[in-house]
């Protein structure tokens, strides 16, 4: 017997939770990257289905070869089937392998044996006008088994001796572990989110009893925050006395709290209905700037109504202290990089100890190469996709109130460490802050540190504390865990 259900149900009634993750002894990986598909907003992958080891002679083409989409809000790898009834689903057993995008050779990169997918008539996915069909989708079930590096677009660090010399495709690397401690993480310019991972469970197909683990990656977000005074307005000063409620008033807590999964296979972001009517409420009138525009977008279930809306700024928040949300935890953060800048004798005895990483895109900030654009497409709390989302995390973690897309992670080299349970990103166009030998003082008298090989008119990056680069001309910004010595 089949299972009949809505198309790429994979929001199955849940049985059980299952637990955690860790790597698995039916995959390999050749741990450098791999070229992705070029030309694509999102990451689409080169993947050889039934895969085993060939021979020179009889090797397949690529003409045998799928396009998959690298999607970590899927928790199933899922096979397109063009023969197949709409909302009919099987399941598979198959072994595939992850090649490289950009060679004319058919040579297994990653490999995955013995992997249960379900087959079926894959739909269409993106907003409207950007909708692509793609043979399959390389699912959190698969992702979840190693640590995952994602580049969205150029990657300069992926050097092959096959590609043109200065070609930088978009790339994805699996690897077993990413044994460097947080603090070795931050001295390499990356901010460390550790995330909660939900979901998982158990779903009837083809009557067998299929397990999925928990593939959902959720984190902390702020939507919406002030922007921050001192790009918009550096003219203005702190007073170092009374530190802390100087800069309680200079920086308040703005912006609305939210709950967000990681996407790394839709475009736009997606907001619930419920968390935008809240959004729009506490904004007030004015919001958004650029309006409202009815549309429609491809989900795994259909063509669902939409509204679009362009978001100003978004950021990524870690979970330090279970008192302050979000929005709170970015507040702090940019109170402690303002007292480092004007005030660092008092930071460590006035302001807080310990504070969240933050990742953030400001759109108002695209001066530079890198244009910013934050694309927000509300949809209904009932559309299948999310009421199974809710139904599957159920009470492990807050409701859902968004999910995190392309449009915001394209900014960031991305590592979804799911072994540790650990989100680490680093702005694409961060750069090493230099000595302060060399800092030059802008009109206030306050010093600037010029960047190492930064484009002229942008800088993103962020030293030690008292070495803070400031984030100018560019929509990335990043601020590292704070803890006091």
């Amino acid at each position: 017997m089949r299972l009949f259900c809505a198309p790429l149900l994979v929001w199955f009634v849940l049985l059980a939770p299952l637990g955690a993750c860790g790597n698995d002894s039916n995959t390999r990986a050749i741990e450098y990257c791999i070229p992705l598909e070029t030309g694509s907003e999102l990451p689409v992958a080169r993947v050889l289905l039934g895969y085993e080891r060939f021979s020179t002679s009889d090797r397949p083409s690529l003409a045998d070869t799928n396009r998959f989409l690298v999607a970590s809000e899927i928790p199933i790898t899922v096979v397109d089937d063009a023969a197949m009834d709409v909302d009919v689903v099987e399941l598979a057993r198959t072994s595939l392998a992850v090649l490289d995008g950009n060679s004319t050779d058919v040579v297994g990169r990653a490999t995955f044996w013995d992997v249960d997918a379900l087959r079926m008539l894959l739909p269409s996915l993106g907003p409207a006008g950007q909708s692509e069909r793609y043979d399959g989708i390389l699912g959190g079930d698969l992702l979840r088994k190693h640590t995952v590096r994602l580049v969205y677009d150029g990657d300069t660090t992926c050097e092959l001796p096959w590609l043109d010399s200065g070609f930088a495709p978009p790339s994805i690397k699996f690897s077993s572990a990413l044994p460097d401690s947080d603090g070795e993480l931050g001295n390499d310019g990356f901010a460390v989110i550790d995330y909660r991972l939900a979901g998982g469970g158990t779903a009837m197909v083809d009557d067998r009893e299929l397990q999925f683990g928990a593939t959902r990656v959720a984190v902390g977000v702020c939507v919406e925050p002030d922007p921050y005074w001192p790009d918009a307005a550096p003219a203005m000063t702190v007073e170092c006395t009374n530190l802390e409620a100087a800069l309680e008033t200079l920086i308040p807590v703005s912006g609305v709290d939210a709950f967000g999964l990681i996407a790394t296979g839709t475009q736009p972001l997606l907001l619930t209905q419920s968390f935008y009517e809240n959004l729009s409420g506490q904004m007030g009138p004015g919001w958004p700037a650029g309006g409202e525009t009815a549309t429609t977008i491809d989900l795994p279930e259909g063509t669902v109504g939409a509204v679009r809306v362009d978001l100003t700024r978004v950021a990524l928040v870690g979970d330090v202290d279970e008192n302050r949300g979000p929005c709170a935890e970015v507040a702090l953060r940019r109170r402690i990089d303002l007292a480092l800048r004007f005030c660092p004798n008092q930071v460590r005895a006035d302001v807080a100890k310990r504070a969240a990483s933050v990742l953030e895109v400001d759109t108002q900030k695209s001066t530079g190469t890198l244009q910013a654009s934050l694309p927000a497409y509300r949809i209904p709390d009932s559309t299948k996709m999310m009421a199974g989302l809710q139904a599957e995390v159920g009470t492990q973690i807050p409701g859902i109130d968004l999910l995190v897309g392309a449009a915001l992670l394209r900014h960031f080299e991305v590592w979804l460490d799911y072994p540790a349970s650990r989100l680490v990103m680093r702005c694409m166009n961060w750069v090493d802050p230099v000595s302060t030998a060399d800092a030059t003082e802008d009109s206030t008298g306050r010093p600037v540190l010029p960047c190492v090989h930064a484009t002229a008119g942008e800088t993103c990056c962020a030293g030690e504390a008292g070495r803070e680069c400031r984030c100018e001309g560019s929509p990335c910004c990043q601020y590292y865990r704070w803890s006091a010595p």
